[in-house]
């Protein structure tokens, strides 16, 4: 049997580009992930982390969270595979692409 992305994929958590951050960090709190897919119109744009967000708040510490659209701090491009892509073409490309993927997330 050929293990693929649609066997080990969940719905995916989205975010809209015009999203605030503080509603990034409230999804990325509430479901214990580190990074949001960003997405518009369904189709995957960009990609918020935690990293990027401590990033961009280092730089510009004097804008709160709820003040600060997303598309500012996301992301792009992102990669994409097909659901039908085997899960050994998937892990290959993200060690070609230096894509660390963590188990647990931090709380911001």
């Amino acid at each position: 049997m050929n293990f693929t992305t649609k066997d080990a994929c969940n719905k995916a958590i989205t975010v809209e580009p015009t999203s605030k951050l503080s509603d990034a960090r409230d999804i990325m709190i509430r479901h214990n992930i580190s990074r949001i897919i960003v997405a518009a119109n369904n189709n995957p744009i960009g990609m918020v982390t935690e990293k990027a967000i401590a990033s961009y708040l280092f730089k510009n510490s004097n804008e709160p969270l709820d003040k600060i659209v997303i598309s500012k701090t996301m992301r792009t491009p992102i990669f994409t595979v097909d659901v039908d892509s085997s899960i050994n073409k998937c892990a290959k490309m993200m060690i070609e692409n230096n894509i660390l993927v963590q188990e647990n997330s931090k709380s911001l």
